[in-house]
């Protein structure tokens, strides 16, 4: 939520945004379902794996895009959530990797903790952004170089003057 509000956003664009991924996540899982027993495994995973990499790349120059363009730059956020959203139906040819490599009386363990491990990762970006994004604004004496925005020591009035600009 902080990344999108520091980009020029707010809560609805934010709900967008995950809606958006969301939607194309699971018109990826059909795609993915019906390709993974058509092509090899390695070609479809590729694909997911490309997808995740070029939509967080996006998802990355989103502030160079919005410095850019204004308020249209966060187009670019969109269009990482979009493809992030398609490469992530690739859990369908991981759980169908497991499926075919593992013996039947192990299945579902694998296929279990596939799922599972896929499930604890999905918070880990929005973990990350938070750590990148409102850690610095929060504390600006842990990272010093500031700009002159907001003062040096943790107990200086000018300290959270970032807090403001996340705030309603």
């Amino acid at each position: 939520f902080l990344y999108t509000v520091s980009l020029g956003g707010d809560a609805q664009t934010y709900g967008r945004l995950g809606a958006v991924f969301w939607l194309f996540r699971c018109i990826s899982l059909v795609g993915f379902g019906a390709y993974s027993d058509r092509l090899p495994f390695k070609t479809t995973m590729s694909f997911g794996l490309s997808c995740g990499m070029l939509g967080g790349v996006l998802y990355a120059i989103t502030p160079l895009a919005v410095a850019t363009f204004g308020y249209w730059g966060i187009v670019t956020l969109y269009l990482g959530r979009i493809i992030t959203g398609i490469g992530s139906g690739m859990s369908v040819p991981s759980s169908a990797f497991f499926a075919t490599q593992t013996p039947v009386s192990e299945r579902s363990t694998y296929v279990g903790y596939n799922q599972s491990l896929g499930r604890m990762v999905t918070p880990s970006g929005p973990a990350l952004n938070l750590f990148f994004i409102a850690l610095p604004a929060f504390s600006p004496w842990f990272f010093p170089d500031r700009g002159g925005q907001c003062g040096s020591e943790p107990d200086s009035p000018e300290a959270h003057c970032m807090f403001s600009r996340y705030s309603y």
